[in-house]
């Protein structure tokens, strides 16, 4: 393992800084209403230093999903081990409610926007792993083929959004994760083969 200098151990360190400057303003005040001075001013950092490793605020939100996908990947990935394709489904938005939950609803209503178009960027890595349960669940004849695996995700997907949209709505007052189990449990039926 390569061993890294004071300096570029300083440059992590900074980076981390402004990212989490950044992320604490757009959960208190959103992303519009957070300026780049604003961060930088948080982090201790001048506006040069941000843009030395952010080209844009929408930067920082971008690197905010690639960390979802990351825990998707390093963690999620490897515990869909259960024979049954539905039941993979099962955690995998166990695993979504649980994520959204921890982060706070004031966070989790930032997210939720319209402008956000992570949730339609079907290159990310959560996404394309839940592409993958399912098309494995359809080739083991455990979900339907009555409807493309395409078609199922984007069905399951904005399920569970509306799902983590009622909590919002319900200002977090009840656990997301039971509510999403039963929710896309109730769904089995529906693409079970």
């Amino acid at each position: 393992m390569q061993k890294h200098t004071s300096r570029q151990l300083q440059a992590q360190k900074t980076k981390r800084k402004i990212y989490n400057a950044a992320v604490d303003l757009f959960n208190k005040h959103g992303f519009y209403n957070t300026t780049i001075e604003d961060i930088s001013k948080k982090a201790g950092v001048s506006v040069g230093a941000f843009y030395h490793y952010y080209l844009s605020k929408s930067d920082i939100y971008h690197e905010l999903f690639k960390k979802i996908d990351e825990f998707y990947q390093s963690t999620v990935e490897a515990e869909m081990v259960k024979e049954d394709a539905f039941d993979n489904i099962i955690l995998f938005f166990k695993h979504y409610a649980a994520y959204n939950f921890a982060r706070g609803t004031d966070a989790v209503k930032q997210l939720f926007n319209t402008e956000n178009a992570q949730f339609l960027d079907q290159s990310r890595y959560m996404f394309r792993l839940l592409a993958k349960v399912i098309v494995s669940g359809q080739e083991k004849n455990q979900l339907t083929r009555e409807m493309d695996s395409e078609a199922i995700k984007d069905f399951l997907l904005v399920a569970a959004r509306g799902i983590v949209y009622d909590w919002l709505l319900n200002s977090g007052d009840y656990d997301m994760e039971a509510k999403m189990e039963e929710y896309i449990s109730k769904l089995r039926p529906i693409f079970t083969a």
